[in-house]
Protein backbone atom coordinates (compact mmCIF):
# COMPACT_ATOMS: atom_id res chain seq x y z
CA UNK A 1 0.00 0.00 0.00
CA UNK A 2 1.44 3.38 -1.11
CA UNK A 3 1.73 5.33 2.02
CA UNK A 4 2.63 9.54 2.22
CA UNK A 5 6.52 9.37 3.55
CA UNK A 6 9.00 7.75 5.38
CA UNK A 7 11.54 8.90 7.66
CA UNK A 8 15.44 7.71 6.37
CA UNK A 9 17.72 7.96 9.05
CA UNK A 10 21.67 7.04 9.26
CA UNK A 11 23.93 7.00 12.30
CA UNK A 12 25.86 5.31 14.11
CA UNK A 13 24.59 4.37 17.45
CA UNK A 14 22.54 1.13 18.43
CA UNK A 15 19.22 1.57 20.45
CA UNK A 16 19.71 4.99 20.94
CA UNK A 17 16.32 6.01 22.92
CA UNK A 18 15.98 9.00 19.85
CA UNK A 19 15.86 6.51 17.47
CA UNK A 20 13.68 4.63 18.97
CA UNK A 21 11.14 7.22 19.80
CA UNK A 22 11.59 8.11 15.91
CA UNK A 23 10.97 4.85 14.60
CA UNK A 24 8.05 4.33 16.92
CA UNK A 25 6.74 7.86 15.74
CA UNK A 26 6.96 7.59 12.41
CA UNK A 27 5.63 3.46 12.15
CA UNK A 28 1.98 4.69 11.33
CA UNK A 29 -0.91 3.84 8.85
CA UNK A 30 0.54 6.86 6.13
CA UNK A 31 4.51 6.67 7.37
CA UNK A 32 7.39 4.43 7.94
CA UNK A 33 10.97 4.46 9.47
CA UNK A 34 14.26 3.06 8.14
CA UNK A 35 17.76 3.43 9.13
CA UNK A 36 21.05 3.21 8.04
CA UNK A 37 23.95 2.44 10.73
CA UNK A 38 27.14 3.43 8.89
CA UNK A 39 29.77 2.00 11.60
CA UNK A 40 27.99 -0.97 13.65
CA UNK A 41 26.76 -4.68 11.84
CA UNK A 42 24.60 -5.15 14.94
CA UNK A 43 21.98 -2.20 14.72
CA UNK A 44 18.47 -4.19 15.12
CA UNK A 45 16.98 -1.02 13.99
CA UNK A 46 19.39 -0.83 10.95
CA UNK A 47 17.47 -1.27 7.41
CA UNK A 48 21.20 -1.26 6.22
CA UNK A 49 24.57 -1.44 7.79
CA UNK A 50 27.31 -0.44 5.66
CA UNK A 51 30.52 0.59 7.39
CA UNK A 52 33.58 2.89 5.17
CA UNK A 53 30.89 5.22 3.61
CA UNK A 54 30.86 9.27 3.85
CA UNK A 55 27.29 11.16 4.44
CA UNK A 56 26.52 11.55 0.81
CA UNK A 57 26.62 7.56 0.34
CA UNK A 58 24.39 6.98 2.91
CA UNK A 59 21.76 9.18 1.79
CA UNK A 60 22.19 7.51 -1.51
CA UNK A 61 21.92 3.88 -0.42
CA UNK A 62 18.45 4.39 1.79
CA UNK A 63 17.14 6.00 -1.09
CA UNK A 64 18.46 3.41 -3.46
CA UNK A 65 17.45 -0.02 -1.19
CA UNK A 66 14.11 1.54 0.38
CA UNK A 67 10.70 0.90 -1.22
CA UNK A 68 9.13 3.28 -3.81
CA UNK A 69 6.13 3.55 -2.64
CA UNK A 70 6.36 6.79 -0.90
CA UNK A 71 4.94 10.37 -2.17
CA UNK A 72 7.47 11.52 0.43
CA UNK A 73 11.34 10.58 1.93
CA UNK A 74 12.53 12.65 4.90
CA UNK A 75 16.46 11.79 5.48
CA UNK A 76 17.42 13.28 8.80
CA UNK A 77 20.51 12.38 10.57
CA UNK A 78 20.28 10.52 13.47
CA UNK A 79 20.88 13.31 16.10
CA UNK A 80 17.85 14.93 14.56
CA UNK A 81 14.73 15.13 17.10
CA UNK A 82 11.62 16.36 15.63
CA UNK A 83 8.97 18.51 18.26
CA UNK A 84 6.03 20.62 18.34
CA UNK A 85 5.19 23.03 20.61
CA UNK A 86 2.14 20.88 21.09
CA UNK A 87 0.67 17.72 20.96
CA UNK A 88 3.96 16.09 20.02
CA UNK A 89 2.24 12.59 19.70
CA UNK A 90 1.30 13.98 16.59
CA UNK A 91 3.82 14.78 14.30
CA UNK A 92 3.74 12.17 12.00
CA UNK A 93 -0.09 13.50 11.27
CA UNK A 94 1.01 16.75 11.09
CA UNK A 95 3.60 16.09 8.55
CA UNK A 96 1.21 14.27 6.79
CA UNK A 97 -1.16 16.64 6.54
CA UNK A 98 1.50 19.84 5.39
CA UNK A 99 2.78 17.16 2.44
CA UNK A 100 -0.70 16.72 1.55
CA UNK A 101 -1.53 20.03 1.69
CA UNK A 102 1.33 22.18 0.62
CA UNK A 103 2.87 19.05 -1.70
CA UNK A 104 6.33 20.41 -1.61
CA UNK A 105 9.03 19.59 -3.95
CA UNK A 106 11.79 19.68 -1.41
CA UNK A 107 12.40 21.29 1.53
CA UNK A 108 12.83 20.73 5.78
CA UNK A 109 11.62 21.56 9.00
CA UNK A 110 12.58 24.91 10.94
CA UNK A 111 15.61 24.87 13.46
CA UNK A 112 15.53 28.36 14.90
CA UNK A 113 19.23 27.50 16.25
CA UNK A 114 20.80 26.88 12.23
CA UNK A 115 22.77 29.20 10.08
CA UNK A 116 20.65 29.76 7.70
CA UNK A 117 17.68 30.95 9.79
CA UNK A 118 19.33 33.14 12.42
CA UNK A 119 22.08 34.92 10.30
CA UNK A 120 21.74 37.68 8.40
CA UNK A 121 18.04 37.86 8.51
CA UNK A 122 15.78 41.35 9.35
CA UNK A 123 14.53 40.85 12.80
CA UNK A 124 11.26 40.66 11.34
CA UNK A 125 12.19 37.11 9.67
CA UNK A 126 14.14 35.82 12.74
CA UNK A 127 12.11 33.50 13.87
CA UNK A 128 8.60 33.25 11.52
CA UNK A 129 6.54 31.10 13.95
CA UNK A 130 3.62 32.91 13.03
CA UNK A 131 3.82 31.15 9.37
CA UNK A 132 2.83 27.69 8.69
CA UNK A 133 5.75 27.66 6.08
CA UNK A 134 8.17 29.96 3.87
CA UNK A 135 9.91 29.29 0.46
CA UNK A 136 13.50 28.34 1.24
CA UNK A 137 17.00 28.23 -0.96
CA UNK A 138 18.73 26.23 0.87
CA UNK A 139 19.27 25.07 4.31
CA UNK A 140 21.65 23.05 6.16
CA UNK A 141 21.47 18.98 5.32
CA UNK A 142 20.86 17.75 8.68
CA UNK A 143 16.91 17.00 7.04
CA UNK A 144 15.81 17.03 3.90
CA UNK A 145 12.22 15.86 2.31
CA UNK A 146 11.90 15.32 -1.27
CA UNK A 147 8.69 13.92 -3.51
CA UNK A 148 9.80 11.04 -5.75
CA UNK A 149 9.83 12.21 -8.73
CA UNK A 150 12.72 15.09 -7.61
CA UNK A 151 14.25 12.27 -5.23
CA UNK A 152 14.42 10.36 -8.83
CA UNK A 153 16.69 13.16 -10.38
CA UNK A 154 19.27 13.89 -7.71
CA UNK A 155 19.71 10.47 -6.33
CA UNK A 156 22.47 8.81 -6.23
CA UNK A 157 24.47 11.64 -5.31
CA UNK A 158 27.15 13.10 -8.08
CA UNK A 159 29.88 14.10 -5.66
CA UNK A 160 30.20 12.26 -2.63
CA UNK A 161 31.36 13.79 0.69
CA UNK A 162 29.98 15.22 3.62
CA UNK A 163 29.39 19.12 3.92
CA UNK A 164 27.29 20.81 1.27
CA UNK A 165 26.99 17.90 -0.67
CA UNK A 166 23.35 18.30 -1.33
CA UNK A 167 23.23 21.99 -2.01
CA UNK A 168 22.82 21.32 -5.64
CA UNK A 169 20.29 19.46 -5.14
CA UNK A 170 18.85 22.99 -3.38
CA UNK A 171 19.92 24.96 -6.14
CA UNK A 172 18.02 22.84 -8.74
CA UNK A 173 14.67 23.41 -6.93
CA UNK A 174 15.28 27.08 -6.38
CA UNK A 175 16.11 27.56 -9.88
CA UNK A 176 13.29 26.05 -11.23
CA UNK A 177 10.68 26.06 -8.89
CA UNK A 178 11.83 28.30 -6.14
CA UNK A 179 7.69 28.25 -4.50
CA UNK A 180 8.10 25.03 -4.03
CA UNK A 181 10.90 24.34 -1.94
CA UNK A 182 9.62 24.81 1.71
CA UNK A 183 10.52 25.48 4.95
CA UNK A 184 7.68 23.85 7.09
CA UNK A 185 7.56 25.75 11.14
CA UNK A 186 4.77 23.92 12.62
CA UNK A 187 6.74 20.76 13.31
CA UNK A 188 10.22 21.48 13.88
CA UNK A 189 13.35 19.61 14.46
CA UNK A 190 16.61 19.88 17.00
CA UNK A 191 20.03 18.59 16.56
CA UNK A 192 20.82 17.16 20.07
CA UNK A 193 24.68 16.80 19.27
CA UNK A 194 26.17 17.88 16.15
CA UNK A 195 28.76 15.53 15.90
CA UNK A 196 31.84 16.05 13.93
CA UNK A 197 32.29 14.02 10.67
CA UNK A 198 36.09 14.51 10.85
CA UNK A 199 36.21 10.42 10.15
CA UNK A 200 34.75 10.89 6.82
CA UNK A 201 37.38 12.90 5.50
CA UNK A 202 39.99 10.11 5.65
CA UNK A 203 37.98 8.07 3.38
CA UNK A 204 39.54 7.87 -0.13
CA UNK A 205 36.11 9.17 -1.75
CA UNK A 206 35.30 12.13 0.46
CA UNK A 207 35.88 15.03 -1.52
CA UNK A 208 35.28 18.71 0.44
CA UNK A 209 32.15 20.81 0.03
CA UNK A 210 33.89 23.78 -1.73
CA UNK A 211 34.93 21.86 -4.62
CA UNK A 212 31.84 19.59 -4.71
CA UNK A 213 29.68 22.66 -5.85
CA UNK A 214 32.69 23.61 -7.67
CA UNK A 215 32.28 20.63 -9.97
CA UNK A 216 28.54 20.67 -10.06
CA UNK A 217 28.48 24.53 -10.67
CA UNK A 218 30.80 23.83 -13.81
CA UNK A 219 27.65 22.29 -15.82
CA UNK A 220 25.31 24.89 -14.78
CA UNK A 221 24.09 26.81 -18.18
CA UNK A 222 23.76 29.62 -16.50
CA UNK A 223 26.28 31.10 -14.04
CA UNK A 224 24.96 34.21 -12.82
CA UNK A 225 22.77 32.71 -10.03
CA UNK A 226 24.92 29.34 -8.94
CA UNK A 227 25.96 29.31 -5.37
CA UNK A 228 29.30 29.56 -3.90
CA UNK A 229 29.37 30.09 -0.07
CA UNK A 230 26.52 30.54 2.46
CA UNK A 231 26.42 34.21 1.60
CA UNK A 232 24.30 33.14 -1.33
CA UNK A 233 22.29 31.11 0.50
CA UNK A 234 21.72 33.99 2.79
CA UNK A 235 20.94 36.54 0.39
CA UNK A 236 18.07 34.03 -1.63
CA UNK A 237 16.64 33.02 1.26
CA UNK A 238 16.05 36.52 2.45
CA UNK A 239 14.90 37.28 -1.18
CA UNK A 240 12.40 34.67 -1.31
CA UNK A 241 11.57 34.74 2.32
CA UNK A 242 7.90 36.86 2.30
CA UNK A 243 6.47 34.89 -1.08
CA UNK A 244 3.94 32.63 -0.78
CA UNK A 245 4.77 29.06 -1.56
CA UNK A 246 3.03 27.19 -4.40
CA UNK A 247 0.37 24.46 -3.02
CA UNK A 248 0.36 23.14 -7.27
CA UNK A 249 1.48 19.82 -7.77
CA UNK A 250 4.87 19.38 -9.62
CA UNK A 251 5.74 16.37 -11.37
CA UNK A 252 9.37 16.57 -12.17
CA UNK A 253 11.86 15.17 -15.12
CA UNK A 254 14.83 14.86 -16.49
CA UNK A 255 13.80 17.30 -19.45
CA UNK A 256 12.95 20.00 -16.22
CA UNK A 257 16.29 19.62 -15.05
CA UNK A 258 18.31 19.48 -18.39
CA UNK A 259 16.95 23.26 -18.88
CA UNK A 260 19.48 24.72 -16.13
CA UNK A 261 22.30 22.19 -15.63
CA UNK A 262 23.96 19.61 -18.68
CA UNK A 263 22.36 16.31 -18.09
CA UNK A 264 24.83 14.55 -20.25
CA UNK A 265 27.66 15.33 -18.41
CA UNK A 266 29.78 12.36 -17.36
CA UNK A 267 29.69 12.54 -13.59
CA UNK A 268 25.94 12.69 -13.47
CA UNK A 269 25.27 10.40 -16.29
CA UNK A 270 27.69 8.05 -14.31
CA UNK A 271 26.85 8.46 -10.35
CA UNK A 272 26.55 5.20 -8.19
CA UNK A 273 25.25 5.50 -4.20
CA UNK A 274 28.58 4.18 -3.16
CA UNK A 275 31.82 5.75 -5.04
CA UNK A 276 31.09 8.00 -7.38
CA UNK A 277 32.36 7.78 -11.53
CA UNK A 278 35.97 6.97 -11.84
CA UNK A 279 37.85 8.56 -14.81
CA UNK A 280 41.77 8.95 -14.17
CA UNK A 281 42.28 11.95 -17.17
CA UNK A 282 38.90 13.54 -16.19
CA UNK A 283 39.71 13.57 -12.25
CA UNK A 284 43.00 14.81 -13.57
CA UNK A 285 42.37 17.17 -15.84
CA UNK A 286 39.43 18.98 -13.34
CA UNK A 287 42.19 18.89 -10.03
CA UNK A 288 44.30 20.86 -12.39
CA UNK A 289 41.63 23.30 -12.88
CA UNK A 290 40.43 23.39 -9.10
CA UNK A 291 44.21 23.82 -8.07
CA UNK A 292 44.06 27.16 -10.99
CA UNK A 293 40.70 27.83 -9.28
CA UNK A 294 41.92 28.42 -5.76
CA UNK A 295 44.90 30.28 -7.10
CA UNK A 296 42.76 32.71 -8.78
CA UNK A 297 40.11 33.30 -6.21
CA UNK A 298 43.57 33.95 -3.33
CA UNK A 299 44.57 36.36 -5.97
CA UNK A 300 41.35 38.04 -6.51
CA UNK A 301 41.22 37.89 -2.41
CA UNK A 302 44.65 40.09 -1.94
CA UNK A 303 43.75 41.96 -4.67
CA UNK A 304 40.49 43.57 -2.81
CA UNK A 305 42.08 44.04 0.25
CA UNK A 306 44.82 45.69 -1.47
CA UNK A 307 42.10 47.83 -3.29
CA UNK A 308 40.26 48.62 0.23
CA UNK A 309 43.59 49.77 1.64
CA UNK A 310 44.21 51.96 -1.50
CA UNK A 311 41.07 53.58 -0.79
CA UNK A 312 41.21 53.87 2.67
CA UNK A 313 44.82 55.91 2.05
CA UNK A 314 42.98 57.77 -0.79
CA UNK A 315 40.22 59.09 1.79
CA UNK A 316 43.00 59.78 4.39
CA UNK A 317 44.47 62.96 2.42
Amino acid sequence: MKKTFCILEQGKTVNEVLTTKKKEMFTTEFSDFYRLNWFRTDDPNAFIAQKNIVWSEGRSLLYEKVPKNYDYYIFTDDDIEFYMNHNSNTIAKQIHLLLTEYQPITGTFLDKNLWHVNQRLDQSTHFPLSRKCFPIGGYDLQVQLFCKSFADLVFPVIYHGSDKSMWYSQWICYALFPLKQICFTEVQVNNLRHEDKINQKKLPQFTHGDRLLWLFNKDIKDKENIIRSQSDVFRINKKIFSLNPDKGYQYLTLKDLDKIYNVNNFYYKKRKSIGGAKDKKRDTFYHILWKLYLKRSQLMKKLRKLILRLQYRLLQL
